[in-house]
């Protein structure tokens, strides 16, 4: 079956042996706070929140969906990008790969560009890179990096797969406003 999380956030960190990093909520991890292999923690392929959020890096080997709900707590149904989000088996280097990612946000996709605990804005300058290689879709919102209009220089996102959102919005800024 699928995992489904009722009333909390969820983070989850992926490593490249097929194993993720499980914390509930997704700072904390106060109520869970383990690593299990992804087989183990959904044989369907998806792993979904209700009323909460989910928060996301690493490397997937697999192929799997995270489905962020909304449920009864409007704010939540958002899903955070916390830093590179790439298939073990690259799939612009091997097109047989079999590693896919589906992100399915009921709200908005950001690109965490603060700290999640501190709030303190990560460093990162024009040379820096987020790379995401998944399929995005935002259905009542949209896809940028966090605070984009009011963030210094960041770098650059590489998205390879698809991006579909309810709302156009910017990614980000160049400089200047622009």
């Amino acid at each position: 079956p699928s995992a489904l999380i009722t009333g909390n956030d969820l983070g989850l960190e992926f490593f490249a042996d097929g194993n993720v990093h499980v914390t509930i909520p997704a700072i904390a991890g106060s109520v869970r706070n383990d690593t299990v292999s992804l087989s183990s923690l959904t044989t369907s392929g998806v792993i979904a929140v209700r009323g909460g959020d989910i928060r996301v890096k690493g490397t997937y080997k697999g192929a799997v969906t995270l489905a962020a709900l909304s449920g009864i707590a409007p704010t939540k149904g958002n899903i955070w990008i916390d830093g590179d989000l790439v298939a073990f088996n690259n799939p612009r280097l091997d097109p047989n790969s079999t590693d896919m990612l589906g992100l399915v946000a009921e709200r908005m996709a950001y690109v965490t560009t603060k700290d999640p605990v501190s709030g303190v804005l990560i460093p990162r300058d024009a040379s820096s890179v987020i790379t995401i290689q998944a399929a995005i879709y935002t259905h009542d919102g949209i896809f940028a990096a966090e605070d984009y209009n009011t963030i210094p220089v960041s770098g650059r996102l590489a998205l390879y797969g698809s991006l579909a959102m309810n709302a156009s919005t910017s990614t980000g800024v160049l400089g200047g406003g622009v």
